[in-house]
């Protein structure tokens, strides 16, 4: 999935990096479409030194993005992808055997904890023990 854009600069202090990820999201209730140009790398000094800007007729389209350029980007987010997302996750949460086994889990790990405490208390049997037989010492 890509798209073809053509930008129309307004403002030759408006500078884009040529490296810049360019893709279109969906946003609102109405799915309204917008380009989002994202400069991948700010480094203004390297833009500040440019003699041309956006607008002039001579723009390096090698560094910046210039007036009437054509730029390939790439399909951002949509609904259509969310509510897919969304879809397979309800799939996934109505599945019986993914209950059952998170229940075989949690008591799995209550009769560990279970165990474990009865462990620290055997292990504090003895330790007291060896503290009493040390004491005697």
């Amino acid at each position: 999935h890509s798209i073809l854009t053509r930008i129309e600069i307004q403002s030759c202090n408006t500078i884009v990096p040529k490296t810049s990820l360019i893709e279109t999201n969906q946003t609102g209730l109405l799915n309204d479409t917008i380009i989002d140009i994202v400069p991948l790398n700010i480094a203004d000094q390297e833009y500040t030194s440019l003699k041309e800007g956006p607008l002039s007729k001579t723009c390096n389209s090698t560094q910046i993005i210039c007036h009437l350029n054509y730029l390939q980007g790439e399909r951002g987010l949509n609904y259509d992808d969310l509510i897919r997302a969304t879809t397979r996750i309800s799939q996934r949460f109505d599945d019986p055997e993914l209950f059952y086994g998170l229940y075989y889990l949690i008591g799995n790990m209550l009769k560990l904890s279970s165990n474990l405490v009865d462990c620290t208390e055997h292990m504090a049997s003895i330790s007291y023990f060896f503290r009493l037989q040390l004491e005697k010492k």
